[in-house]
């Protein structure tokens, strides 16, 4: 049954039908969305998610080293090594005359410090490392001026950079795996420039941007990487979580091989039997394994993301998940780093000026850490104090990233942090003597010992709580900082200090009278903030090299203050007029959790209302926002006006704050932090919690939490009930749904060309046009395609169909693991039941959604325009071919419409082609030759201005065409990456043969195949019985001899009658006794319609590859296009085959008739 009907008698034209109606319906709503996502990109963001790095000045200077050649790697051809320097500040090697590198030998070279590698990115270059290497070496040489031991006293770091010659990384995997094994050549050299050092160092320091992360990553999985030479590797926006393209197949095997690399490295387990190390199988390979762990046991991997302004890398691709376990490394968000405060879009990560600062002071301070402090027993065998030496350096670093990257409020930062012993060593845990009349500061009071008054502050005020292990208490403090204070180091300038403290004596009190209690200082538990002062109106205002200084915050709980019995607050230094210091040890209820559903967030918004008795900091949980596709409006709204009544102390805040309503917004997984500073009544909020593709903790809360500090605004005052109302923004989401899924419009478009080919297809006789079938189908298709698109979502998420769909995936042939999780076989079970990542379809993790939809109709839109300008195109194209000669168009055109015949010189070239692609030449450069072919082929066969029946048949040819042209252009993209990276080694020179993707079967059908459409239709036989037009085709064959005889009569005689039968031979006409000659091909036609059904089949094949793992596999839709065309080719063949020979005698004996005549 024909799913379009067959032509009715014309009827007169209409405007407008139900049809057309409903396209343009469609259109419209694709274009719209198209324009409110453009409109989100152009809106400037604001808040936190307002990027506000400052510009920064330096002196570079680049010394290549020339000793690294082609001696240590056969990549020196192409890439090259660099040691920074900074002008005025750090020595620059001489250079030779008459050349412009440095000389960088041994001895001319002063090495003062330890190495730092840089690495960039996808298409980065080695300069990149100017900013953070300029600012270290800054910081560096104010210190050392500042002791006395000089640098002596200090470390440096000596920056090497390697220089890729800008390669791109994200297109190919095999280019990945070349610069890894340069950079462990790089490592491996320059440890040996510190050989003679009196302490030469043993390991590198690995800093890498972007897809320099990944490469970091695959060093020490190669066989030429040098045992522990590196401990410490920082990326900066580096896809960890998944391949942000997957065009190559090359990159996700080697994804899938090192996160399984990884994965077992920290998840190797001895168990002692016997004096015999056995490693509890967590794989197949136990080699591979411990090899792992001996490499990753001690590696530290800090992960830094500049978060929603990073609009080339969602910053969920950026987190650690499974792969790394929290004692080796985590994720940071540069808008929760202290002194940072801003998202940083993907290039401005590698030199916005906080976040280098933040970054030169961490690893200024990793490099004079001393790495036997806090050793265990001296009298440990050597190998046990060895291996306790690596676990003490990891812990210490691993400290150092947390305090300095992390917001500070983690459980994870805080976790061993306070420790009395600590203290002690510190001088931080002394005595105190409390004076038994000393009157005890109430609860659920809010203390104001800041300034604010004409006269200031108080200085030496103290405050005195009594805790009660039996009620949950909660305390806070938040206090402004000294402006002279130096901001760079984690050196608490707090206006107060504050105390737990225990009773000394068994007694309770001393022999003078007092109480005497043991107090140990909480300075390390102070977290500093942005300044949240009158003054401040944006979280950049107190980050570094800010007009303002920041503030300090101290949140304790109960958990810790039920095991002391007081809490003493003292300030000894004078407060400035504006200075805040206000403090409060609460018993209600701090925390609440906002009821409803993710339905109602996205409708009408869910809320929940804060008492009028609140605490200063109120904290909210919104377990319903958790999704990272989503902006969430948050609302403000007070109520009834609460008149405080004054208790005559002066000390007790009343009416006024002297800080502004300020809101954390925060994660727990991953760890993201942003600060949202005078806040009045809206807010827009972004997060990164469970997003598409990527593994998520099936035990972990990615909720979204609220803590508020009311302040000094009365439409946020303490005095008034506070309603919260949480909604998603849909229009603003608009913009992180295209982000995330446009690897997703790419394998929809896709989809939709197969359903209208099919379509197409099924009428047999004739090849409709496409835009007309495409609005046909949504005509009849519509509901059933929207149902498909929100079902579909349902259906993956069955555990058992998710299962099958995972085993049946087809790029299983191509050794790609479908599930790094928990593939059977891949010792991944216990992972597997900890996280889990949604590879199919969209990559949810609700089962209900219209973003199916709204992806649909985006592509609706695209591919409705992609038509329309090939159509523009090849009009513009005709009206220039009209200035070429008739004579000269005309003969071009009769000798290439010969049936399924390679001319030698076509031969030839083919075989120089497939033979260029074994060796040298990727296929993807054959993929675009062909392309351009089809595109010739649409020319050619471009349909005439005046109707006609013998026009119809060229129309089914030129929609033909039209629409395997389409399909091509859009698997074109997935080609374009590896054209890109070939063309780019020319560039370079770099003309040894690629590295891959040299398999002639990945492209010798489609070759073929658009060959057979250089003769039209490709012989297709038209089923329909056009008997009726045999006397109008007779005269057609007869026009048309004779128009090429009178455009031949200059040529010589054979060859004008060769170009003649050519042409004859290919008209697709039927003749007088076609019905008769039919008969004889019609055990051929039951074969060619058997062979139809596998087209159909594979389309239907490639339509719901695309649908179900074209997000994530999009490589592989060019593998079923190649298998597609294999199997028409056959189509095409039993087509032309029952015919060729009836057609040609046929024609023969027309041709000659008509010569005759003529």
């Amino acid at each position: 049954m024909d799913l379009l009907p067959r032509p009715k008698q014309r009827q007169p034209p209409r405007l407008i039908n139900a049809r057309t109606f409903r396209l343009y319906i469609l259109l419209l709503l694709g274009g719209f969305i198209i324009i409110l996502t453009l409109l989100s990109y152009i809106a400037q963001p604001v808040g936190p998610d307002k990027p506000s790095c400052r510009p920064v000045w330096m002196y570079p200077s680049y010394a290549r080293i020339k000793a690294f050649d082609e001696s240590y790697t056969l990549y020196a051809k192409k890439y090259s090594l660099y040691l920074y320097r900074e002008q005025g500040k750090d020595h620059i090697p001489e250079e030779k005359q008459g050349d412009g590198d440095a000389n960088t030998s041994n001895a001319k070279v002063q090495l003062h410090g330890l190495p730092v590698l840089f690495i960039p990115g996808n298409a980065g270059s080695f300069r990149q490392a100017r900013s953070i290497a300029a600012r270290t070496s800054e910081l560096y040489h104010e210190q050392v001026g500042k002791q006395e031991g000089g640098s002596d006293s200090m470390i440096g770091l000596d920056f090497f950079t390697a220089d890729f010659n800008e390669d791109f990384t994200a297109f190919h995997g095999r280019t990945m795996l070349d610069q890894a094994e340069f950079a462990n050549e790089a490592v491996k050299f320059i440890l040996e420039l510190y050989s003679n050092s009196p302490k030469s160092p043993k390991s590198v320091i690995i800093i890498a941007h972007s897809m320099g992360g990944i490469v970091s990553r695959i060093m020490p999985t190669l066989p030429n990487y040098v045992e522990d030479s590196i401990e410490t590797i920082l990326t900066l926006s580096s896809p960890h979580s998944a391949a942000p393209l997957t065009f190559d197949g090359d990159l996700l095997r080697i994804y899938s091989a090192v996160d399984q690399f990884w994965y077992k490295g920290f998840h190797y387990e001895n168990s002692d039997d016997n004096n015999d190390n056995k490693v509890k199988k967590l794989d197949t390979t136990r080699e591979v394994t411990e090899i792992a762990h001996k490499r990753l046991q001690n590696m530290a991997l800090i992960s830094i993301t500049g978060g929603a302004v990073d609009l080339t890398l969602p910053a969920d691709y950026t987190t650690l998940g499974f792969l790394v376990p929290k004692t080796n490394g985590f994720t940071s968000f540069s808008s929760g780093i202290p002194m940072v405060w801003s998202p940083i879009d993907h290039l401005a990560v590698v030199w916005c000026q906080q976040l280098r600062t933040r970054i030169a002071y961490a690893l200024l301070d990793i490099v004079n850490m001393s790495r036997k402090e806090d050793r265990g027993d001296e009298g440990d065998d050597e190998r046990n104090d060895g291996k306790e030496d690596h676990i003490k350096w990891l812990q210490q670093r691993m400290r150092v990233f947390k305090r300095y990257f992390l917001s500070g409020y983690e459980p994870y930062v805080l976790e061993g942090e306070f420790r009395e012993e600590d203290a002690e060593k510190e001088g931080k845990s002394f005595d105190i003597q409390v004076d038994e009349k000393t009157e005890l500061a109430k609860e659920n009071i809010k203390y104001s010992l800041g300034g604010g008054g004409k006269e200031g502050g108080e200085s030496n005020a103290k405050l005195y709580f009594k805790l009660n292990s039996e009620k949950k208490l909660h305390f806070t403090l938040l206090s402004s900082a000294q402006s002279t204070a130096d901001k760079g180091r984690l050196v608490l300038d707090s206006l107060a200090q504050v105390y737990l403290c225990k009773k000394k004596f068994t007694d309770h009190r001393a022999k003078d009278g007092n109480l005497h209690h043991h107090c140990t200082s909480t300075d390390v538990l102070q977290n500093v903030i942005p300044n949240v002062g009158k003054k401040a109106h944006h979280v950049s205002d107190s980050s570094y090299d800010g007009d303002l200084p920041p503030f300090y915050n101290l949140e304790l709980d109960s958990s810790l203050l039920s095991q002391y019995d007081y809490l003493i607050v003292q300030t000894e230094k004078a407060k400035a007029e504006d200075s805040v210091l206000t403090v409060e040890l609460t018993n209600m209820a701090y925390t609440d959790v906002m009821e409803g559903n993710v339905f109602s967030l996205l409708t009408i918004g869910n809320s929940i209302i804060l008492p009028k008795d609140r605490a200063l900091m109120t904290e909210v949980k919104v377990p319903q926002a958790w999704n990272s596709l989503f902006v969430y409006k948050v609302k403000f709204k007070t109520n009834n006006l609460y008149h405080h009544e004054n208790e005559n102390n002066e000390n007790i805040l009343d009416n006024t704050l002297n800080f502004n309503t300020f809101v954390r917004q925060y994660t727990s997984q991953p760890f993201e932090t942003k600060w949202h500073i005078d806040v009045e009544d809206t807010l827009s909020m972004t997060m990164h919690g469970v997003a598409p593709y990527i593994p998520f903790g099936t035990q972990d809360d990615y909720s979204m939490n609220l803590q508020i500090w009311t302040g000094d605004k009365l439409s946020m005052s303490t005095h008034r009930e506070l309603k919260i109302t949480i909604l998603v923004d849909l229009m603003a989401s608009l913009k992180l749904l295209i982000l995330r899924y446009r690897l997703t419009i790419v394998a929809f478009n896709i989809a939709i060309i197969c359903m209208v080919m099919i379509a197409q297809l099924k009428r047999g006789y004739e090849f409709p046009n496409f835009i007309q079938t495409l609005v046909f189908v949504h005509w009849k298709l519509l509901v059933p395609i929207i149902l498909f698109l929100i079902g579909i979502n349902y259906i993956v998420h069955v555990s058992f169909i998710e299962s099958f769909l995972q085993f049946v995936n087809p790029v299983k042939v191509l050794g790609i693991r479908t599930n790094v999780l928990g593939e059977s076989g891949s010792g991944n079970s216990a992972v597997a039941s900890q996280f889990h990542a949604n590879l199919l379809y969209l990559g949810l993790k609700e089962k209900f959604t219209i973003v199916g939809i709204i992806l649909y109709l985006v592509s609706y839109f695209v591919i409705s325009v992609t038509y329309y300008i090939i159509i523009l195109v090849g009009i513009l194209i005709t009206l220039l071919l009209r200035f070429v000669p008739k004579r000269q168009l005309s003969r071009s055109m009769v000798k290439s419409r010969s049936i399924l015949r390679f001319t030698k010189i076509q031969a030839i070239t083919t075989m120089i082609i497939l033979g260029l692609v074994t060796i040298f030449i990727p296929y993807q450069i054959v993929y675009l030759v062909c392309c351009l072919i089809q595109a010739t082929n649409v020319i050619k066969f471009w349909p005439q201005t005046t109707r006609t029946r013998g026009n119809a048949r060229q129309m089914f040819v030129f929609n033909y065409q039209i629409s395997w042209l389409m399909l091509m252009l859009w698997i074109l993209p997935i080609n374009v990456p590896i054209l890109i990276v070939f063309i780019h080694n020319l560039a370079v020179n770099w003309m040894t043969p690629f590295s891959s993707h040299h398999n002639v079967l990945s492209i010798l059908p489609i070759l073929i195949f658009v060959k057979y459409n250089n003769n039209g239709i490709g012989g297709i036989a038209l089923d329909k019985d056009d008997h009726d037009d045999d006397d109008d085709n007779e005269e057609e064959v007869e026009a048309k001899v004779e128009t090429e005889i009178v455009e031949a009569e200059a040529e010589e005689e054979g060859e004008a009658k060769e170009l003649i039968l050519e042409n004859c031979l290919d008209i697709e006409t039927d003749s007088k006794k076609q019905r008769i000659e039919r008969k004889e091909a019609e055990g051929n036609g039951e074969e060619r319609d058997a062979v139809k059904k596998y087209v159909l089949g594979m389309f239907v094949v490639l339509l719901m590859f695309a649908v179900i793992y074209g997000s994530r596999y999009t490589f592989f839709i060019h593998h079923l296009f190649n298998l597609l065309c294999c199997v028409v080719i056959v189509w095409l063949y039993y087509s032309q085959n029952g015919k060729k020979a009836i057609k040609r005698a046929r024609f023969d004996k027309e041709v000659e008739a008509v010569i005759k005549q003529s």
